[in-house]
């Protein structure tokens, strides 16, 4: 069960997917944006490239969710990452929702990407703040 304080830290986070969802912006947009203001850190030329690794770099490959989260990760710890917490990333990602490709998750569902995606990008967002020790 989740705490009072998780339950809010989880109601404003899935606010602030909404609003970029709203943007325009896509899974790797949404991760990157959340983890640059997780760590202080302000650069929109970062989060307007991030669109190229959308929909699995935009013909069904490696999630953006994946991609867009390894990226940030080497950005906010590159030594930690380099010691074996990008593979465990990786494997987190897959164990949790059963694949890394953006065709798998999502398949021929055209409803997938409004209900999957969000689910990931938190779920995704919170590994990573946990890990990295982002207040």
């Amino acid at each position: 069960m989740l705490t009072l304080k998780k339950r809010k830290e989880s109601d404003v986070m899935e606010e602030k997917l909404f609003e970029l969802k709203l943007k325009g912006y896509c899974c790797s947009q949404i991760i990157t944006e959340m983890s640059l203001e997780y760590m202080g850190m302000d650069c929109p030329e970062l989060v307007a490239s991030s669109e190229g690794l959308c929909d699995g770099a935009r013909v069904g490959g490696t999630c953006g969710v994946v991609t867009a989260g390894l990226a940030v990760m080497y950005l906010a710890d590159r030594e930690e990452a380099k010691k074996g917490l990008d593979l465990e990333f990786t494997e987190w990602f897959e164990e949790a929702f059963g694949s890394i490709s953006c065709t798998d998750l999502l398949g021929d569902d055209p409803a997938a990407k409004t209900v999957k995606c969000p689910m990931m990008v938190e779920a995704a967002l919170t590994w990573l703040a946990d890990m990295l020790e982002w207040e």
